[in-house]
């Protein structure tokens, strides 16, 4: 139990170098939910690199960013020169050398959305079909189409103005989509503040609500 304690007590010491106080807690909160055992799995996991301790870097540059210097200075501490000589191929040859210079040279967890946007998309035929409890095109006239995931990773990169239109003009709200086509066609081009004035909100949403209401329940939409 006094071996458990004192690497908790070191990797919390060190999630609090790197991360912030939330990452503290939030290990703190999962070792203190872990039995012996699970907790000397998990331990053996980190050192396996089955597992990683996970430090969340606050989007939007909110809160504490990591710092990466920093970062580097606690991998030396910790026994281990981030910078080392790469395996380089000889031009012209089929041998292999050790490079004269070092390298940053990190284990990087890498992961990859399943779905990319370019599977969504495709040319319509025209722009007729309409789902009517949605406002949004159907059929043939469906073109383009975006993930929950893909939103999120609009929102994380700061892009509100894409989002907006994304969720007003072009996600069901028919009066704010033909001002759009209208300034389009009139001027040849068209901004967020030009339209805003003409939305009246995504028909989805009225149809959820028109739903509940006929059900007799309030919805805060």
């Amino acid at each position: 139990m006094k071996k458990r304690k004192e690497v908790e007590a070191f990797c919390l010491k060190h999630i609090a170098k790197i991360g912030s106080q939330k990452d503290v807690e939030r290990h703190k909160n999962l070792f203190k939910s872990m039995s012996d055992k699970e907790f000397s799995d998990f331990m053996t996991d980190l050192e396996k690199g089955r597992k990683t301790i996970r430090i969340i870097s606050p989007n939007k540059n909110d809160g504490k960013p990591i710092d990466k210097e920093k970062l580097l200075n606690i991998i030396r501490d910790l026994g281990y020169d981030p910078y080392q000589p790469i395996v380089e191929k000889i031009p012209g040859t089929n041998k292999f050398s050790l490079s004269k210079v070092k390298t940053l040279t990190l284990y990087v967890p890498v992961k990859r959305l399943s779905q990319h946007a370019v599977k969504g998309i495709s040319i319509p035929k025209h722009n007729r079909s309409r789902d009517a409890i949605t406002g949004q095109v159907t059929n043939d006239s469906r073109a383009a189409k975006i993930t929950q995931k893909e939103l999120g990773i609009f929102n994380a990169k700061g892009y509100e103005s894409a989002l907006k239109e994304l969720m007003m003009s072009r996600s069901g709200d028919e009066a704010a989509e033909q001002a759009l086509q209208a300034f389009i066609e009139k001027y040849g081009n068209v901004t967020l503040e030009d339209i805003e004035q003409y939305a009246e909100g995504s028909q989805s949403t009225k149809s959820v609500q028109n739903y509940f209401k006929a059900i007799h329940l309030k919805l805060a939409l």
